[in-house]
């Protein structure tokens, strides 16, 4: 049998298909079209460069553009999509807006979430999950989104990946100021009916000010918070927190993230890094009061 049709719309004959969205669409509907795709860029490389002609950015499958979402709509389908597949473990690919996995024609993630000034609150919080491994609570996309919206606003064209992160960083792991914690340790015991129980014992730093607290809880958390709560941050109450790890295997690091809410109301979020999994969370409540404390300052 013989099939005649274009190359990315050039070389019309008997038709003017396209031979590789024919090929792929097929492929979408679980038709094997028997044309292997794997390496598309290259396909592309080699065909721009014989023919000195330059494919579309948005041209089917192949075009820079064509697995990268702006809107903020099409990047929050995305996220659960592709949260929907991990969870359930779906055998086909059922992620809104994306035809066919991206990596089947040896496209990678990365691009398919670009942030501009247009994205919605769940686009940097997809890319740092996706990018660099950080799962951002739902309650905190919100917050997050608005900071990186102000960024793509100054710059006036798109963020990176690498520019959404720092950003994440600065904004949140590097808030160690005024609050700091020096040093810490932990006492736990266990009564007789089960309850375990904590006492934190630590020196922070204000400024210039050095100074030691004591408390005690039910875990590290609440007995470090409990500790701090009468030193000038007795306005925050402790709302939420989740944590997870960062790379596999024994260097992995904790990342926890903290949701605290001042005597206004007013959420603030803050993340803590650490290779202890108790210390992470201390560092994430310091985080979250420090960035409340320097905005007040502001």
């Amino acid at each position: 049998e013989r099939v005649e049709a274009t190359l990315f719309g050039n070389g019309e004959r008997t038709g003017n298909v396209d031979m590789v969205t024919l090929a792929l669409n097929l492929y979408t509907q679980g038709v094997d079209p028997g044309l292997d795709f794997s390496n598309i860029n290259k396909i592309r490389d080699v065909y721009e460069k014989v023919t000195k002609m330059k494919i579309g950015e948005r041209q089917p499958y192949v075009g820079e553009l064509v697995f990268t979402a702006f809107s903020g709509s099409h990047q929050d389908a995305i996220n659960k999509g592709v949260r929907y597949m991990e969870e359930s473990g779906s055998d086909y690919w059922e992620v809104p807006y994306l035809p066919i996995d991206p990596a089947d024609v040896g496209r990678q993630y990365e691009p398919i979430i670009r942030i501009n000034s247009q994205s919605g609150k769940g686009g940097a919080a997809f890319v740092m999950q996706h990018s660099f491994g950080f799962d951002l609570p739902k309650a905190m996309h919100p917050e997050f989104g608005h900071i990186v919206q102000v960024e793509t606003d100054r710059v006036g064209k798109e963020l990176k990946p690498e520019a959404i992160y720092d950003l994440f960083k600065t904004h949140y792991i590097d808030a160690v100021k005024p609050y700091e914690l020096v040093r810490h340790s932990f006492a736990e015991f266990t009564d007789e009916e089960g309850h375990s129980h904590v006492t934190f014992a630590g020196t922070l730093r204000h400024t210039d000010t050095v100074f030691q607290v004591q408390g005690s809880g039910n875990g590290p958390i609440d007995a470090f918070f409990n500790a701090i709560h009468g030193q000038k941050m007795d306005r925050f109450t402790f709302i939420d927190y989740s944590e997870h790890a960062i790379k596999q295997g024994s260097d992995s690091q904790a990342v926890s993230y903290i949701h605290l809410q001042d005597q206004n109301g007013k959420d603030w979020f803050g993340v803590g890094m650490s290779h202890n999994i108790n210390l992470a969370p201390l560092k994430g409540i310091l985080s979250a009061i420090n960035r409340a404390v320097n905005h007040d300052a502001e």
